[in-house]
């Protein structure tokens, strides 16, 4: 099993996302939540399931919710390194 590390942006993005369903309905970003750590601990089972979208970044869909996660395998360490969280409809932005 991979270890599963994120970089402060995705932190953000996590935080960000949960305010925002949090905020439009109770409860609705704890399922969020939970959604979200169902898909990271498929990562952590089989990391290089997902395709490569970049040159070495690869995505997953967050189940019943519309967003990606973009992250990078690191084979020797054991690690999958989450590095955003973007709506689907969004344009990645590395530098923020």
């Amino acid at each position: 099993m991979f270890r599963v590390l994120f970089a402060p942006a995705a932190k953000n993005d996590l935080q960000a996302i949960y305010n925002y369903y949090e905020n439009t309905i109770k409860g609705l970003g704890e399922r969020f939540l939970k959604a979200t750590d169902e898909r990271l601990e498929r990562l952590a089972l089989t990391p290089l399931a997902s395709e490569l979208r970049y040159e070495n970044v690869r995505c997953t869909l967050i189940k019943k919710f519309p967003y990606l996660i973009h992250y990078t395998v690191n084979q020797i360490q054991e690690s999958v390194i989450v590095l955003r969280i973007f709506h689907t409809a969004q344009k990645p932005i590395w530098d923020e």
